[in-house]
């Protein structure tokens, strides 16, 4: 099972590399109300597709892994 874990690795970083996008846009346009409401549905939404992608992933390996 060490593919998932490489899965899970590559979910990691693509999450780290949005939010250093995010973090840029807010250093160079500035700080307003609205980017900070920017910046909270942007969290929400990538931690609610990074968790949910890990889990359907580990829920896809291990019912391949019992059925086998």
């Amino acid at each position: 099972m060490s593919d998932v874990y490489l899965f899970y690795s590559f979910v990691l970083v693509v999450c780290f590399y949005f939010f250093a996008l995010l973090w840029f846009f807010i250093l160079v346009f500035g700080f307003s109300s609205f980017d900070f409401s920017l910046f909270v549905l942007f969290f929400g939404f990538n931690l609610f597709f990074c968790n949910w992608l890990v889990f359907l992933t580990f829920t896809i390996k291990w019912l391949l892994w019992r059925l086998s």
